[in-house]
């Protein structure tokens, strides 16, 4: 005991010397916690930049593609329509059955050669 501190005082110096450890404790887990909140957010700010350009490269990758893509799109519209012209110059089955049953008809294999047609001639005037 300090001689000639009276008791209350003694009381109120622990009071206030515990309550300023209190508070220091209190101070020191706030600034630790303050650290480490700025921590966090350099690591946030950090993957941040990180991943906006991974998706600006991303990005950049897909715009490229759309344009190949654009391209050949474009190439097999024009090939498409190149064989549309074709296929307008190709006959139709309708119409190669026409022609079938026009020389079916005619049947070219029973004219006469202009050789057989003479032979004809000279027989049928020989008999008169």
């Amino acid at each position: 005991m300090e001689v000639g501190i009276p008791i209350e005082k003694k009381d109120f110096q622990k009071f206030v010397s515990g309550k300023i450890a209190e508070l220091n404790e209190r101070l020191r887990m706030l600034e630790t916690r303050v650290q480490q909140l700025r921590e966090n957010q350099r690591l946030l700010s950090e993957n941040l930049l990180s991943k906006t350009e991974e998706l600006k490269a991303m990005i950049r990758d897909l715009n490229f593609r759309m344009e190949e893509m654009k391209g050949q799109v474009k190439a097999m519209q024009e090939a498409v329509k190149a064989f549309s012209k074709e296929i307008e110059n190709v006959a139709r089955v309708q119409d190669i059955k026409v022609l079938e049953k026009y020389i079916n008809l005619l049947d070219p294999t029973r004219f006469l050669t202009k050789d057989e047609a003479l032979r004809l001639i000279r027989r049928e005037l020989g008999k008169e």
